[in-house]
């Protein structure tokens, strides 16, 4: 398989698995608060990540780490993904599953999109059309909310 194929069926595999977030966020948010459910993740995904350091015998590496390295990364660590899924949860829990998870799914676009602007001669045209899908896409998320009240 080339790598364009490949680009394209992980990409399809994101997208599959990133639109079943919503469903599993609810489900979720009626067990635990929003800080539990990120308190809970993050333990899991610091278990995960060191079986993988474990399993690529590359556990010592984490003891080398200076203490510029170790604040560095609490710092980093406290803005993403702490502070995207404080915001990113709290908006489930008061949002239908309907209205949050598209205006979830539309940031790694917008940032693409961006991305691709910058990279144009012409920026202005490429930054209003995004913000142009940007907000049509906010709105009629939105709007199908706002009807069923």
């Amino acid at each position: 398989m080339n790598s364009s194929k490949k680009a394209y069926l992980f990409a399809g595999l994101a997208v599959f698995f990133w639109s079943t977030v919503a469903t599993a966020f609810k489900i979720a948010l009626r067990e635990y608060d929003f800080i539990q459910l990120i308190f809970y993740a993050s333990g899991v995904t610091v278990l995960l990540l060191f079986l993988v350091l474990i399993f690529q015998q590359k556990s010592g590496s984490i003891f080398q780490q200076t203490q510029r390295q170790w604040l560095n990364s609490l710092f980093m660590g406290a803005l993403n993904p702490l502070l995207y899924y404080l915001v990113l949860f709290k908006a489930y829990s008061l949002l239908p599953a309907q209205v949050a998870q598209p205006v979830n799914m539309i940031w790694p676009i917008t940032g693409a999109a961006f991305g691709a602007a910058a990279e144009t001669k012409n920026l202005v045209a490429q930054l209003c059309s995004a913000c142009h899908q940007f907000n049509r896409c906010v709105f009629y998320c939105f709007a199908g909310w706002r009807r069923r009240f």
